[in-house]
């Protein structure tokens, strides 16, 4: 999707991704795990760009390119290591790199008492703290900014399924963590 796509159809192009994010952000989140591009291939159509601010569009039905300002700021998000991902070339002109560590044991408390808050359930002390002990202390297991979000969604729609209130506590965590965690090993 970085190059003008022609709708037969219309008979009209549509612009690519980074040319609709020009002056703003474009954000490749995941990045590294995209199907259609490798990121190599995405890197090197975007090396030039990014270098001298200017993208050439091919009009291929015009039999031209245009040059356009490339004015978007580009954020890579991903989970893997950028020098599995990129050469050092590349990764000079990604300017800016910004390590998300996962949160402490403090963090992740708070993580949980807002998400129960923006759900509108009554956060639980003592199961939060029985869910730390036993899903995350005992089995060796990180925690990650995500996993209140997810697990109290889980936990929401079995509430749903039992026709019930959703609640917090302890079955229904234990539940969650269940069907949510593949294993017992530690999860990266």
């Amino acid at each position: 999707m970085l190059e003008l796509g022609f709708d037969a159809a219309l008979g009209f192009y549509e612009a690519s991704l980074q040319l609709k994010a020009n002056g703003g952000l474009l954000l490749v989140d995941d990045f590294g795990r995209q199907q259609k591009m490798s990121p190599r291939d995405l890197l090197n159509r975007l090396i030039v760009p990014l270098e001298n601010g200017v993208d050439y569009v091919n009009i291929a039905r015009a039999g031209t390119s245009v040059a356009v300002p490339f004015t978007c700021l580009l954020m890579l998000s991903t989970n893997l290591e950028p020098h599995n991902l990129m050469d050092e070339a590349f990764l000079r002109r990604v300017r800016y790199k910004v390590h998300v560590p996962d949160p402490n044991a403090e963090e992740f408390v708070e993580i949980w008492r807002r998400i129960c808050a923006s759900q509108e359930i009554p956060y639980r002390e003592a199961v939060i703290a029985d869910l730390i002990r036993r899903h995350y202390i005992e089995k060796g297991r990180n925690f990650h900014g995500s996993h209140p979000r997810d697990l109290l969604e889980h936990v929401i729609h079995l509430c749903r399924y039992l026709g019930r209130e959703p609640e917090l506590t302890t079955k229904l965590l234990d539940e969650a963590c269940e069907t949510y965690f593949v294993d017992d090993a530690v999860d990266d």
